[in-house]
């Protein structure tokens, strides 16, 4: 999981009180990413940060040009206590949207370029304002507006937290699963040197139990590889 832009600076970061342009607070649902004060060049790309599909792609009032993808995950990842299989990331002051409804999207794939699109809640450069969100608001152009920093934590995650989670989870995950595949080759190793030994065929090791029909069948394979 990336990050979809490349950022200047930070401007509203998560659940920052902010105040809307009618003067009323609410809470900030994701983050930021800013190209710089003075910034004239709003065609820096922005990606998706997962494999996932547009369900949302279109100009939406205050938000400007917006994209919502939503990302099944490949393994349920466990964030503040639940597990969650499913994610969607919202992006949007975009320039352009290069993404449109229903596309499927790979993770890095750029899907619009960072603008000044909408209205910006007081912020001062062109910036992508980035989602985590972790259940479905039914309206994705609703905004985060209750007063509860806990109602916030409730539908959103802490963006740039969230990645560096997730990515922490895979790598974990992969060194496990490393470990297990050294640990069963280990196994198979010590079998097919007994069986080499011992010299018996398939009816007497199922007779004696010696191992299990999985364990004979990848040493078999082992023994004759396919061409």
């Amino acid at each position: 999981m990336i990050e979809p832009m490349k950022y200047d600076s930070f401007g509203h970061t998560y659940n920052k009180k902010v105040f809307n342009r009618f003067g009323v607070p609410q809470r900030h649902s994701g983050i930021d990413l800013n190209l710089g004060r003075g910034t004239d060049d709003l065609n820096d790309p922005i990606w998706s940060p997962l494999d996932g599909k547009v369900i949302f792609s279109a100009r939406a009032g205050s938000w400007g040009h917006m994209i919502v993808i939503r990302h099944d995950l490949p393994t349920p990842f466990e964030y503040r206590g639940k597990t969650y299989s499913v994610v969607w990331s919202r992006q949007a002051h975009m320039q352009k949207r290069i993404a449109m409804l229903d596309d499927l999207v790979k993770e890095g794939q750029q899907i619009g370029t960072c603008g000044g699109t909408g209205r910006f809640n007081r912020s001062y450069s062109p910036h992508d304002h980035f989602d985590i969100i972790l259940q479905h608001l039914g309206k994705w152009t609703s905004y985060t507006s209750w007063w509860s920093a806990a109602k916030t934590e409730q539908y959103y995650a802490d963006p740039l937290k969230f990645i560096w989670l997730y990515n922490q989870f895979l790598e974990d995950l992969k060194k496990k699963d490393d470990k297990d595949i050294l640990r069963r080759e280990q196994e198979l190793d010590a079998l097919w040197a007994k069986f080499k030994r011992t010299g018996l065929v398939k009816k007497d090791i199922r007779r004696q139990k010696l191992m299990s029909f999985g364990d004979f069948a990848e040493i078999y394979f082992r023994m004759n590889p396919q061409k």
